[in-house]
């Protein structure tokens, strides 16, 4: 995978279309990495996501310092695109959908479950690592699990 991430790479673009699509992939398969390198379980199933809420705060912590560790805040925008891409397939591959890559927006996930839900989390993202008490993944998913299966109502 090329590194198409910089620590200067704009908020904005960090989750947008284009560059993100052909990546997907191996950004949620480098979330994994991670989660596994610090000793937690990640396998892309909801069961995983407490870890994934573990290491948001563990890593939210470590920032939160008045100097934090240089190669932290260098590898944040690493870190939110890779948790980015890990939530939105964990989410594909249970509840199904695809992922739909506008060139200028944020990605999300469309056709979601029997409710054919479209899905957005960039921004609990983007707050997630500044403000983990208001984020947690498992409540994001269960939220997805009941929009996705929610009935359309008649014809």
């Amino acid at each position: 995978m090329k590194d198409f991430i910089s620590p200067e790479t704009p908020p904005d673009i960090l989750f947008a279309g284009p560059v993100l699509a052909e990546h997907v992939q191996d950004c949620a398969r480098a979330f994994v990495d991670f989660l596994v390198m610090t000793g937690r379980t990640a396998n892309f199933t909801p069961e995983s996501l407490p870890a994934v809420d573990s290491l948001v705060k563990q890593v939210a912590q470590e920032i939160a310092v008045p100097n934090p560790p240089e190669h932290l805040v260098k590898g944040l925008p690493h870190v939110r695109i890779f948790l980015f891409c890990y939530i939105g397939e964990v989410v594909r591959r249970n509840l199904g959908g695809h992922w739909v890559f506008p060139p200028g927006g944020a990605s999300y996930l469309k056709d979601v479950g029997p409710a054919r839900a479209q899905l957005f989390w960039d921004e609990q993202v983007m707050d997630a690592l500044t403000n983990p008490q208001k984020s947690s993944f498992v409540e994001f998913y269960a939220t997805a699990r009941s929009l996705s299966t929610q009935s359309l109502g008649p014809a």
